[in-house]
């Protein structure tokens, strides 16, 4: 088996132009597969001799090493590319890690905000200058409504209904919806469209773009510091 492995990733260099990361890995994953083999199943077999029950107690002892889903995952991956490589070489008759099944990648929780935070990042930006005015706009629309950025890039503003409160948005696919816009968000537009364009009846004029008057610089550091972050939808104020 051991003779098999230096030509295998010379064919990923060569044939299948992997990276010199995915090789090394590769390498290691093989690696460990034949410690694995001396110190726990008598010694290294031929790569033709290799079983599915010998890899699935590859994959116990794994489990047993407590070994991340991912790591296993990649290792599973490379033993069935290998394998398949010998069978083409023909090494090997059949593909033993063909049968092993890949574990369910864990689903990791995303960072939140408290609503504390929510609450301190919403009024970071100051009231009373031109900037702040629009990053609290840009701030408390993205939050009320659960927008995305390029979302709240592409309003007009004749897209809020003012006496509804709804926002009209299209996502992801151009697909349309309706969104909410709480009291707090509307004020912040209000004040901020009060500032840029007194007269109501200019609104859609060749700078009445939302996307043009809102786009975000937030320059204050306390904004950054939670820039990224996945917020609670929940708010106190």
């Amino acid at each position: 088996m051991q003779a098999a492995i230096p030509g295998f990733l010379n064919y990923l260099k060569v044939e299948r132009n992997c990276s010199a990361l995915t090789i090394k890995s590769y390498g290691e994953d093989l690696a460990s597969l034949l410690e694995y083999f001396q110190d726990f199943a008598g010694g290294i077999p031929n790569v033709g001799q290799v079983t599915v029950a010998e890899l699935r107690g590859y994959v116990a002892y794994m489990h047993e090493c407590s070994y991340s889903r991912s790591t296993m995952a990649r290792r599973l991956a490379c033993l069935r590319s290998f394998f398949r490589y010998c069978c083409r070489e023909q090494l090997a008759t059949t593909n033993p890690a063909k049968a092993l099944r890949t574990p369910r990648a864990g689903r990791r929780l995303p960072h939140f905000l408290s609503t504390e935070q929510v609450a301190q990042l919403l009024e970071a930006p100051p009231a009373h200058t031109p900037m702040g005015l629009r990053d609290r706009a840009i701030l408390e629309t993205l939050y009320s409504a659960g927008l995305r950025v390029a979302e709240l890039a592409s309003l007009n503003v004749d897209d809020w209904d003012r006496d509804s409160g709804i926002v009209r948005v299209v996502g992801k696919g151009r697909k349309e919806r309706i969104a909410p816009i709480g009291n707090f968000a509307a004020k912040a537009l209000l004040n901020w469209i009060d500032f840029r364009e007194p007269d109501p009846t200019a609104l859609r004029s060749a700078e009445g773009d939302v996307s043009q008057q809102t786009r975000p610089a937030l320059d204050d550091a306390q904004c950054r510091s939670h820039v990224g972050k996945v917020h609670s939808r929940k708010r106190a104020r």
